[in-house]
């Protein structure tokens, strides 16, 4: 499962700040996996910005694709995609590979053939999604603009129960915090106030990879 953070996605606006995560009880739940999550304009723009675009996430991209889905191949900053189906004539879908190395948003090629020759040739945004450990402290510096509003991260969960995710310290944004139990699977909403300054909230999750 992904830690999905967003003004970052859903939510369409910037943020800096930091997250905390504990797999602690009820009563005695302290803040641990810390991050810090600056919300600075990027230089590095994309030609696509998918809504996910982490590693095992279904993403789409519109063009002119006539033909079936097997005639066409799908390369992500080199790696092959694989899941790659036609959705329709104008909108082809593809399952995002993991490129390891890769620990920040970055902007890669996006390579789209037909029976061996190239029909798109674009940039696509690529967003990993590193682990962050729980009761320790971990730090990321993430350059977000307008397009570019999402950012993931992995965490094991030990432990079925409640669990504290702290997010605090930025300024002039608000941040909506999701989780996703699986690539595939639909964000849930941790934290989506109005809040500006902090976020403390505490979810009962199962033990996971999220």
């Amino acid at each position: 499962m992904k830690v999905k953070l967003t003004p970052f996605l859903l939510a369409g606006c910037l943020l800096g700040g930091a997250i905390a995560c504990n797999g602690g009880g009820e009563d005695d739940a302290t803040a641990t996996a810390l991050l810090a999550l600056f919300a600075v304009a990027s230089a590095d723009q994309a030609d696509i910005y998918p809504d996910l675009g982490f590693p095992g996430t279904l993403n789409q991209v519109s063009g002119e694709f006539p033909g079936s889905g097997s005639e066409y191949t799908v390369t992500i900053g080199g790696a092959n995609a694989a899941g790659v189906s036609l959705l329709s004539a104008t909108k082809l879908q593809f399952t995002m590979p993991g490129l390891s190395e890769f620990a920040d948003n970055v902007t890669v090629p996006i390579v789209i053939k037909r029976n061996g020759e190239t029909v798109l040739s674009k940039t696509i945004r690529y967003r990993p999604a590193p682990g962050i450990a729980l009761n320790a402290p971990n730090a990321f510096n993430r350059k977000l603009n307008a397009a570019d509003t999402s950012s993931f991260f992995t965490v094991v969960i030990g432990s079925s129960g409640n669990h504290i995710f702290n997010v605090f310290g930025y300024g002039a944004a608000n941040l909506d915090l999701y989780y996703l139990s699986s690539p595939t699977a639909t964000p849930v909403a941790i934290a989506t106030s109005a809040m500006t300054d902090a976020e403390f909230e505490r979810v009962n999750m199962t033990a996971g990879t999220y």
